[in-house]
């Protein structure tokens, strides 16, 4: 009798913890710690298990029409000449009903932009921001004085004020019927046929935000250089639902350095968190030093960062007209790399670099000196198979460098380099 009671009061305690956790997660801010740590572990295991693309080959379920997708371009007064490069890069099937262009100025009359012979108008971020009058307690802020006055702005670095929030507003004002918004810096280049893939299987009526994630669990956000992406419903529930929690946000970008995790923030507020399924789409490199990854070999890139406006100009003659979604190992043929087969008859190419950058802040870089040969580097990478994808042997140092994952690199005197042709090859069939 006294076990089947103190069993009942177990039962009882359990079924109390739980109803109070279940409570106290409901009640708790979105921007709780214990929710976002939470949410953190569970995403990893979610997505794990979720990893596969096979979604994506099926017919997309929310197909897109070309008016359906808002693109805002995020520019800079000191980078015009990168603005220019980008609207010569822009599809055929936009125009001006489906890009907003936002700044730190605004252009005037006969100064506009053009693009496909229709005028392109500069929004001011900050003016938008003071006539709303979100930033009326703070009319001293430092950057707002800087502001004020253009040339003191440029002059004295303070030109990334974090805009990210406006510019997105601003767009979302002045397209309010897009199905979806993706944000970019004017030295980015959204791959739209990628885009769309990924989209059209997406239900733009739920509150989506996605992009490249970076950051720990508690302010884990999208990188803004490789394109930030919302849905019409996370729009409407920020700026329409949530304008106090937007108002706030206006006034902390007066001291952010990152608008881009301002975004995650401000969108946590209002109950949007970044859905890391998709973030393995998303890139912040220049093609030649993109990241060919393991697990994203066969999958959509949608986006290219950092690129100078002649870059910015081959990279549109290559993916301008591209009518089928680009995956990340379609890069490496695109640039003529060459074959993987043909790394097993010639391993190594001289003058090169497979590797790029070493000191990137990922620790993924496996460095080993007074390697004597080039090809006891290979045998390195091919010992370390599973972790291996490309190697660099430096001929002056003698050190020899292995990463991950591959790029399709570019000429780099007294290196030699090379990459893991069986498992590239293997991973390559997987793409059929």
């Amino acid at each position: 009798m006294l076990l089947r009671l103190s069993r009942h009061r177990l039962r009882s305690r359990i079924l109390l913890f739980l109803a109070l956790s279940f409570l106290s997660w409901i009640l708790l801010p979105y921007d709780n710690g214990l929710v976002l740590l939470v949410r953190w572990h569970f995403g990893h295991v979610s997505h794990a298990l979720a990893a596969s693309d096979a979604w994506m080959r099926k017919p997309p379920a929310f197909p897109l029409g070309t008016a359906d997708v808002g693109l805002i371009v995020k520019t800079g007064f000191s980078t015009q000449e990168r603005l220019v490069a980008r609207l010569e890069t822009l599809g055929k099937a936009r125009d001006r009903s489906n890009v907003v262009l936002v700044g730190d100025y605004a252009t005037g009359q006969r100064t506009h932009f053009k693009h496909n012979g229709a005028e392109m108008p500069v929004y001011n971020a900050l003016a938008y921001m003071v006539d709303s009058g979100s930033l009326a307690s703070r009319p001293n802020a430092l950057r707002l004085q800087h502001y004020r006055n253009l040339t003191n702005a440029i002059s004295g670095g303070e030109t990334d004020l974090a805009r990210y929030i406006s510019s997105l507003e601003i767009g979302y004002k002045v397209m309010p019927d897009k199905k979806w918004y993706v944000l970019s810096d004017d030295d980015s280049y959204p791959l739209d046929a990628s885009l769309e893939v990924i989209l059209g299987n997406l239900n733009p009526l739920r509150p989506y935000y996605i992009g490249n994630a970076i950051g720990n669990y508690q302010a884990r956000f999208a990188h803004g250089g490789s394109a930030v992406v919302f849905s019409q419903a996370a729009l409407y529930r920020i700026f329409v639902r949530n304008t106090g929690v937007v108002s706030r946000a206006h006034l902390e970008s007066l001291d952010s350095n990152r608008g881009d995790k301002l975004i995650a923030t401000t969108a946590m507020k209002s109950g949007i968190y970044l859905e890391e399924r998709y973030s393995r789409y998303f890139n912040g490199e220049p093609p030649r030093l993109t990241r060919i990854r393991p697990d994203r070999f066969c999958a959509p890139v949608t986006s290219f960062h950092n690129l100078s406006p002649s870059q910015m100009h081959d990279v549109g003659k290559v993916f301008k007209s591209a009518a089928k979604a680009i995956s990340w190992v379609d890069i490496w043929k695109i640039y003529t790399a060459p074959n993987f087969e043909n790394f097993l008859e010639t391993p190594t190419r001289s003058d090169w670099d497979h590797v790029g950058v070493l000191d990137d802040g990922t620790m993924n870089t496996t460095s080993t000196p007074d390697v004597a040969t080039k090809e006891a580097c290979l045998n390195i990478c091919l010992r370390h198979d599973s972790t291996c994808l490309a190697w660099t042997w430096e001929a002056g140092s003698k050190a020899c460098y292995t990463k991950p994952w591959l790029i399709v690199g570019s000429s780099s005197k007294g290196k030699f380099s090379g990459i893991n042709a069986k498992r590239a090859m293997a991973l390559s069939r997987k793409c059929r």
